[in-house]
């Protein structure tokens, strides 16, 4: 046997939502499972992985601009409100980027880092 079967051959279950199955690929025809954990048998199905590894909803670098998301370089927000100073952890959950304007070379130019309060009011034209 090769290397490849052998690993095929093993009974995954992922850790996160107790799945036996993952996404199968018809052409290499094996399952995509990822080892999150490099001592223990701790798998993570397709779904998961891509849910909370690759996209997860609190990654700092993404953004949504023009109704999708994308990935900036480096780290947008600093965790404080540019119009009340609120600090993230003691006076807020979380910020949020603001689009002033939109501008397809540069999606940071004329933002804003909010808070939840701040960024409902920016868009009900009240600040």
């Amino acid at each position: 046997m090769t290397g490849r079967r052998k690993y095929q051959d093993v009974k995954r279950v992922c850790y996160s939502c107790g799945s036996e199955r993952s996404y199968f690929d018809i052409i290499r025809k094996y399952e995509h499972w990822y080892n999150n954990h490099p001592i223990k048998e701790m798998w993570l199905c397709e779904n998961c992985n891509n849910k909370y590894i690759k996209n997860p909803i609190n990654n700092p670098r993404r953004i949504v601009f023009i109704k999708s998301q994308i990935h900036i370089k480096n780290i947008p927000r600093i965790g404080v409100c540019n119009l009340c100073r609120n600090v993230v952890g003691f006076d807020c959950k979380r910020t949020l980027i603001h689009h002033e304007s939109y501008h397809n070379d540069d999606p940071l130019k004329d933002t804003l880092e909010c808070c939840n309060r701040c960024h409902r009011r920016r868009h009900m034209n009240i600040i």
